[in-house]
This record gives structure tokens, C-alpha cells and sequence, in this order.
């Protein structure tokens, strides 16, 4: 499925709609706002998006479920989001919710090349310790004498840079 024609906030809501969906086998639009934090009229906009691009089931007031399309879709996304969580965390040490907030927010434009591209670097970091971990240490080490400020003049906030 190529995910390209969605919107980052159409993959949001599909997303978010597998997540429901592989605990609670249907969804429901309260939960889909609750989730996204957003009103249950914008849920609603994005349903009926999502059902005429064929990806999901849904009418007014009745359970939302995914198409074999929407799946197929929905688990791009996800395995997108989860190579670059894991390379937040395994390879550059981020907290989890410092990951997967990056991983939110770069998802949408990761292509299939990169896709691959990270999941074999996840693969070889997960099969050479050694060498995983000489990565980690070298990153750490530049990261430290890497100034974003005077480089590219885009302010730090120190407070969310710690790691």
C-alpha cells in the first residue's frame, strides 16, 4: 500500500485506529479523539476520508474497522514509527518518550528506502553488540561538541537536549 497518498494526519488516525483495533478489534470514534486529543467532529471528517479511500469500515455511530487495505496501510505506518523509535533508543539513547515523539513527527516522510535502510541498521546493531556499541559511544561522544546554535542558528531548548 502506498501510504504517500495519505495526509501525516490521515496516517495519524489510521494509526491510531490499528492501535484500538489490535486490543479491542473495532473502534470507536470517542476513542479515536481521546487518543489523538482531538474533537469527535474532526474524527469524524477524517472516518469518512479514510472509508472512501477504502481503509476502513465505517458509518455514523457504529464501530469502525479496517479494511485488509487499511491493515495493510496501518501497519507501514506502525513499523515505520517502530524503526525509528528503536533507533531513538538503541542507537542514540533517548527516552521513550522522547523516541517515540520523534518517531510521530518523522514517520510520515520516512520513503521504503529509508524504511530499509534503518531496519537493516536495527538488524545489524541487534547482531553485532560490539559494534552497536562503539556506535553509541561515538555518538554520544559528537553530540556533545555538535553546537545546532551556531551551525545553523537554530536555538536549543536545554531543557528537552539533555540526553
Amino acid at each position: 500500500m502506498n501510504t504517500k497518498k495519505l495526509t501525516s494526519n490521515l496516517e495519524d488516525y489510521l494509526e491510531t485506529i490499528f492501535s484500538i483495533v489490535s486490543t479491542h478489534e473495532v473502534a470507536r470514534s470517542m476513542e479515536i479523539a481521546e487518543h489523538l486529543g482531538v474533537k469527535r467532529s474532526s474524527v469524524t471528517v477524517a472516518l469518512r476520508s479514510l472509508a472512501e479511500k477504502g481503509l476502513i469500515n465505517y458509518t455514523p455511530r457504529s464501530y469502525i474497522t479496517l479494511t485488509e487495505k487499511g491493515r495493510d496501510a496501518a501497519q507501514c505506518i506502525d513499523r515505520r514509527h517502530h524503526i525509528l523509535q528503536d533507533v531513538f533508543m538503541k542507537l542514540f539513547d533517548l527516552p521513550e518518550s522522547d523516541a517515540n515523539d520523534a518517531a510521530c513527527k518523522m514517520e510520515h516522510g520516512m520513503t521504503p528506502k529509508v524504511c530499509r535502510k534503518l531496519a537493516s541498521l536495527c538488524a545489524v546493531m541487534e547482531n553485532n553488540p560490539g559494534l552497536s556499541e562503539t556506535l553509541k559511544k561515538k555518538i554520544a561522544y559528537y553530540s556533545k561538541k555538535i553546537d545546532c546554535t551556531s551551525t545553523c542558528g537554530y536555538p536549543i531548548n536545554e531543557e528537552h537536549d539533555e540526553h
